[in-house]
């Protein structure tokens, strides 16, 4: 799920995700709409795992379904 605090986002995420995402709750909360995520499936690989002398290197890739709503402030999609 995508959380709405920006410093949050601005965290985890690369900053090309970051302004893409930062400028849609800017604009929705600007306009008095809520966004509202949920996680529909998820895929998880182990692509790869070596030992080094810094320790255990583990490669993860992932997948997720995700679907996003918008309502306004009466709890209307729009």
């Amino acid at each position: 799920m995508i959380s709405q605090e920006l410093d949050i986002l601005k965290d985890w995420c690369y900053e090309a995700v970051y302004s893409q995402l930062a400028k849609l709750i800017q604009q929705a909360k600007g306009l008095a709409l809520q966004l509202h995520s949920h996680i529909v499936d998820t895929d998880i690989d182990m692509a790869m795992g070596m030992i080094m002398e810094q320790g255990t290197v583990l490669i993860i890739t992932f997948q997720a379904q995700m679907v996003m709503v918008i309502k306004n402030s009466k709890g209307k999609v729009v």
